[in-house]
């Protein structure tokens, strides 16, 4: 299981089970995310990454679920 991110540029992918951390952000420094509410850093093996979900609770569960080791700063 991965997590995908489509920029105008590519795709990220990153795999579920070395996400280590996800938690909120309001830094206006990490696009590619199109919002500035709603943000969520997405902490891995090999780095992080800013996105935008639709809906936070339900990408923290789904994360949850498949790797309950994550750690979630809400």
């Amino acid at each position: 299981m991965s997590v995908h991110q489509k920029f105008n540029f590519g795709t990220t992918k990153i795999n579920i089970k070395e996400i280590h951390k996800i938690e909120k952000t309001w830094n206006l420094l990490s696009a590619p995310a199109p919002s500035i509410i709603g943000r969520v850093e997405i902490y891995y093996k090999d780095g992080s990454i800013v996105i935008s979900p639709r809906d936070f609770d339900e990408l923290k569960n789904e994360l949850l679920r498949i790797n309950p080791n994550i750690t979630v700063k809400e």
